[in-house]
């Protein structure tokens, strides 16, 4: 469905907050990680899981609003072109869906967040979506322990054609497009998805390899440097990176599970031994785990009360028959007297 078929539903004064819940349905989109169940088709999305998912969530938050918006419309196999290490997450066709949020939104929509589906947001999203972006295009957390140049090849470095107008940000700092705020109609003014797309072009097609990971490079060639740095506890990431990466609850805003270890897929038994801190970090959050357990323990409860109600019945049933047994001994002396007195005296 295209976007311009989606009524405009925004108020005149621009600020509200459109919770958007996005599918895709797309037939060569890959088995979207940790889904089970029934399938749409052939590498399609587990419709089951998807709706518990769903259910789960509004249930936790009945006043959500969210709108669905699908995305049959852009072929998201054409944005695997990263060639990366780790291609059973980084190659997901979903990996680049984000390169196309301003294409879906409708045209009143002036400000998008993008959030990765491995975090869990603690603080008011409202306080990231005020952020003043000057003008800027995105608004980002920055880390600059780590830097620019990392990233890249040294492929890329060597050949000037392709680095020549990086080499001044080779000590910009890293940030992660995991968590980022963005203005819709700069992004399409500035043509930003064509420039991703070129850069993936020239991974995929320039005959050597020109970065490293999957959708991440591009996103730092076009707006290292120049974006809006927010408060990096918006995006405490790396919890997916090991089991000694710790954090501070107590002031994060957002935790995000970036590499490949992921807490729901080990405390299942799919992926490796639990890490001391998947309790501490993820199962309080864990939505569909807690509203798993809620009906778990509702069921036990049932059962017990049952259980006990069977347990009265079956003692209020041998009081009877305990007083049954007493009556019954008592019968025959009392049948024995009355036999008696009834009985004619003989001469």
């Amino acid at each position: 469905m295209d976007a311009a078929a989606f009524k405009c539903r925004c108020r005149r004064d621009g600020k509200q907050l459109l919770r958007v819940l996005i599918r895709a349905r797309a037939k060569q989109i890959k088995e979207s990680e940790g889904w089970g169940g029934d399938r749409e088709g052939s590498g399609g999305m587990a419709r089951g899981s998807q709706a518990a998912a769903v259910k789960a969530i509004l249930t936790w938050f009945p006043d959500l609003k969210h709108a669905t918006y699908y995305i049959d419309k852009f072929n998201l196999n054409s944005g695997i072109r990263s060639m990366s290490y780790r291609s059973a997450d980084l190659e997901s066709p979903l990996n680049y869906a984000r390169i196309y949020l301003p294409q879906m939104m409708p045209s009143c929509v002036r400000r998008c967040i993008y959030l990765d589906t491995d975090m869990v947001v603690l603080d008011r999203i409202e306080l990231l979506w005020e952020t003043n972006l000057g003008d800027h295009i995105i608004a980002s957390p920055e880390f600059c322990e780590f830097k620019f140049h990392r990233y890249f090849t040294q492929y890329f470095w060597e050949n000037k054609t392709l680095s020549a107008k990086y080499e001044s940000k080779r000590e910009a700092c890293y940030f992660n497009p995991g968590v980022m705020l963005f203005d819709t109609k700069r992004w399409l003014a500035h043509n930003v998805t064509q420039k991703l797309l070129h850069w993936m072009d020239v991974q995929k097609h320039g005959g050597e390899r020109i970065y490293r990971l999957g959708s991440l490079p591009p996103f730092l060639l076009v707006f290292s440097g120049n974006l809006k740095s927010v408060d990096r506890t918006w995006n405490l990431h790396d919890l997916g990176c090991g089991c000694n990466v710790r954090v501070d609850p107590k002031v994060a805003k957002l935790l995000h599970w970036s590499c490949d270890g992921k807490p729901w897929r080990r405390l299942e038994g799919k992926s490796g031994k639990p890490c001391s801190n998947d309790k501490l970090y993820w199962k309080p959050y864990d939505l569909i785990g807690l509203a798993k357990a809620r009906e778990k323990k509702e069921e036990m409860d049932k059962a017990k009360s049952e259980q006990t109600d069977l347990e009265t019945a079956s003692a209020g049933n041998g009081v009877g028959d305990e007083t049954e047994k007493a009556q019954g001994a008592l019968s025959p002396a009392a049948d024995h007297q009355d036999q008696s007195v009834a009985e004619p005296i003989s001469t």
